[in-house]
This record gives structure tokens, sequence and C-alpha cells, in this order.
């Protein structure tokens, strides 16, 4: 198992001279911006050359993706963006969850395919215990959020079993923002002050314009029981419960 985390394009944003280059016609900031990415999405690139040369590819598993939605400094000024989606990072709109991603693994997941089934990084530890084989004891009573994708990716599975939590809390001037999805439906407490709870249908409305709690106060109450009982969970698993320090 190999983890590699790559700083950019995380602020503060630089790009070397030769991909600051790339983008002569462009001012410094965006220069930084888009250069930064670029360096990255090519040492990506050397990483899975060196799986090809070491003969490893179809052994190797190999996932991709953000960590989350562009900046709010960057996003503010026009230089980054998560397009229609609304908002950016630190919000629990789409444009601060959804985020690209990809997986690779020749002779294993079939290039070109992609499922519009929900998944996240809580997702990547089941679906490497699964492909090493590990059965979780009985004995082990730790919560576990995510689902192996193996299912997903061979195409047997095109719903998601359970629902997906989000969280931003910084512990300062009442900053907790919290998230739940559930099939097409999402709930989320805005990160701020913001004691509203506010449900989309994400299908009919990917980017978040009409707030349906009024219309269904029944699912949002429902999804609101369900968000506060992972709420609980996380932070009981983040003060020790669940495993020792």
């Amino acid at each position: 198992l190999a983890n590699v985390w790559f700083h950019a394009p995380h602020e503060p944003v630089l790009a070397g001279p030769k991909y600051h280059e790339m983008y002569s016609k462009h001012g410094t900031k965006r220069r930084n911006y888009y250069g930064c990415i670029t360096a990255m999405d090519e040492q990506i690139g050397r990483l899975r050359d060196k799986l090809r040369e070491l003969g490893i590819e179809k052994n190797t598993l190999l996932i991709f993706c953000s960590d989350n939605g562009p900046s709010d400094g960057l996003a503010k000024k026009g230089i980054a963006s998560a397009g229609d989606f609304k908002g950016h990072k630190h919000q629990m709109y789409e444009g601060g969850l959804l985020v690209p991603a990809c997986i690779e693994w020749p002779g294993t997941v079939e290039p070109g395919t992609a499922t519009n089934v929900r998944c996240s990084t809580v997702d990547i530890f089941p679906t490497v215990a699964s492909v090493i084989d590990y059965s979780f004891s009985s004995k082990n009573k730790r919560p576990i959020d995510g689902i192996d994708l193996m299912p997903i990716i061979k195409g047997e599975v095109t719903k998601r079993p359970n629902d997906l939590f989000f969280g931003y809390r910084r512990l300062y001037q009442g900053v907790d923002g919290a998230a739940l999805i559930r099939g097409d439906f999402k709930i989320l407490r805005e990160a701020k002050k913001d004691e509203r709870t506010r449900l989309y249908n994400l299908a009919d409305d990917p980017y978040e314009k009409n707030d349906l709690s009024k219309d269904q106060p029944d699912l949002l109450k429902e999804m609101s029981r369900a968000l506060a009982e992972i709420d609980k969970s996380c932070q009981l698993s983040r003060d020790g419960k669940d495993y020792r320090y």
C-alpha cells in the first residue's frame, strides 16, 4: 500500500518556471494555479509509467481523487472554479464536496467506464480490504462508514446501500457544517452559525438551487435524525471510543 499526497494545488500555489511559461497568456495567479495542476498531472503520469516499467500495473489498483472543492480565496477571485456547482471548499454544497476521481486497474477495470453511484474516500479502506481478501472480524465493533467499491466498479451494484456523511468542524466561532446524502437526496447545514437545514434532490437539481425542506418535511426530519446519529458516532470515534491513540 502506498499513499502519495500531493500538496498541489493547495495554497500557497506556486508553479515552477517550466509550467509557469505554459500559461504565459494569463496573469500570475492563473499561471501558478494552472501550472501547478499541470505539474501534478505530470507526476501522476510518472507514477503510472513506473508501474508499467516494473511490470506490476495489472496487480495494482490506482486511485486518484481531489480532497475538496476549490479554495475560498481562489474561487472568489474567479481563478479556481467548481463550474456550475454551488459553493467551494469549507462549504457543504456540491462545489465543496463533489470532486474529480478515477480508478485504474489494467485487466480488472474496463477503461472508459463510469458510474453514477456516489462514492467517497471513506470507501477506499473497505475496498482495499476486499481486494486483499481481508475479512472484518465479527468481534470488531468499530463503525465502518465506507463500502467495498469493487461490485460498483464491476457494474454489479448501481445504488449505494448506505448514507454518505460529510462534515467541516473547526470548533471556532460556531463553524460546524454537516451534510448527508441518501440516494438522490441531500440535506446540509452550512458551515457557519446557521441552524437552517436545507434539502435538495441532486438528480433533479444538481446545482442546489431549489430547497425542498418546506415541501418534504417528513423526509427532512428523517434524514436530519440520521445525520445527527452519524455525526455523534464520528465525534465518539474522534474522542477515543472506537480507536486507541
